[in-house]
C-alpha cells in the first residue's frame, strides 16, 4: 500500500504504522534477543534493551530515514528487523569497534547532514548543501565577508497594509521566506553561529521582506567565506555538561545604532 501524494493524513499513518511496527519487533543477535522502546520526551528516539534489561543500542527514526548508534554486530541486527518489514537501503555507518564489514564508510548523510570521524569524536557539516545553494546565488567563487551583517531592527519603517497589497511586496516576501527557510536549515543543524541572525531575519519578513533578503544576503556571503566551518561532537569524561544562555549574543563587526548614537 503507497499514500496517495498530497494525503493530509499520510505522513501521520505512516508514523502510527512504523511505531507500531517496530514496538512489536524481535531483534535476534546471537542468543540475545531485544526489544525496542520508544523514548518518553522524544518520540522519534528508541533505545535496544536485551535479555538482560541493558541498553545495547539506539536508533533515531524521521519518516522513513534511520540512524542507528550501537556495536557493529548490533546495528547490522537492528537493520535486519527494518528490512524484514521494509524495504530498506543501507547506505553505510562508521565503525569504530574494529569489526570487519563490508557496510563500512568513511562518511553517512542523515537528513542533510554529513557525519563523519575527526578530533576523537564526530564531525557534522552540510557543505555539500552550503555549496549547492553558493552556487545558485554565484557566490561559490566569491571571497566572501568575515562577519554577519547588522540588522537595521528598528530603525526602518515597517510595512503598511497599504504596502503588504502590492505586487512589489509580495514577490519580496516570497522571496524573504525562501531566503530565511534556506539559511534556517543550516542553523538549526550544523551552523549555530548564524542562529541569531536568522531568528532576525525570519522576524522581519512580514514586516520589512526587504531587510531579511538583505540580512541573508550577508549570511550567505559569510556561509561563503567559513563554509569550511564544522560542528565537532566528542565524549568527555568526567566533565560536566554546562549550558550558557546570553541575550547579548556579539555576532556582528559593526557598531550598533545605539553605540553609533552614544559616540555622537
Amino acid at each position: 500500500k503507497k499514500a496517495l501524494c498530497g494525503l493530509r493524513v499520510a505522513p501521520k499513518k505512516w508514523g502510527t504504522l512504523r511505531d507500531v511496527t517496530m514496538s512489536d519487533a524481535i531483534i535476534q543477535y546471537g542468543k540475545s534477543n531485544g526489544r525496542c522502546h520508544q523514548c518518553e520526551g522524544v518520540k522519534n528516539a528508541w533505545q535496544v534493551i536485551n535479555d538482560e534489561n541493558s541498553i545495547v543500542g539506539h536508533f533515531l527514526m524521521y519518516v522513513d530515514d534511520v540512524l542507528v548508534t550501537a556495536s557493529t554486530e548490533w546495528t547490522l541486527a537492528i537493520m535486519k528487523a527494518f528490512q524484514a518489514n521494509w524495504k530498506c537501503k543501507f547506505t553505510g555507518g562508521l565503525v569504530r569497534d574494529g569489526v570487519a564489514t563490508d557496510e563500512a564508510t568513511n562518511a553517512i548523510a542523515f537528513l542533510g547532514i554529513t557525519i563523519e570521524e575527526g578530533n576523537g569524536g564526530l564531525i557534522l557539516h552540510q557543505r555539500e548543501y552550503i555549496e549547492a545553494k553558493l552556487k545558485q546565488r554565484n557566490l561559490l567563487q566569491s571571497e566572501g565577508r568575515d562577519a554577519l551583517v547588522m540588522p537595521s531592527e528598528g530603525i526602518r519603517r515597517p510595512a503598511t497594509q497599504e504596502e503588504k497589497e502590492t505586487v512589489s511586496y509580495k514577490e519580496a516576501l516570497e522571496k524573504a521566506q525562501c531566503e530565511v527557510g534556506s539559511i534556517q536549515w543550516v542553523a538549526l543543524k550544523t551552523r549555530p553561529d548564524v542562529a541569531c541572525a536568522a531568528a532576525i531575519a525570519a522576524s522581519v519578513q512580514t514586516r520589512g521582506p526587504e531587510e531579511a533578503i538583505r540580512l541573508s544576503e550577508g549570511m550567505w556571503s559569510y556561509l561563503a567565506k567559513r563554509r569550511d566551518l564544522c560542528m565537532a561532537v566528542a565524549p568527555q569524561k568526567d566533565t560536566p555538561l554546562t549550558v550558557g544562555i546570553s541575550a547579548d549574543c556579539l555576532l556582528y563587526t559593526s557598531p550598533s545604532p545605539r553605540d553609533v548614537e552614544e559616540s555622537g
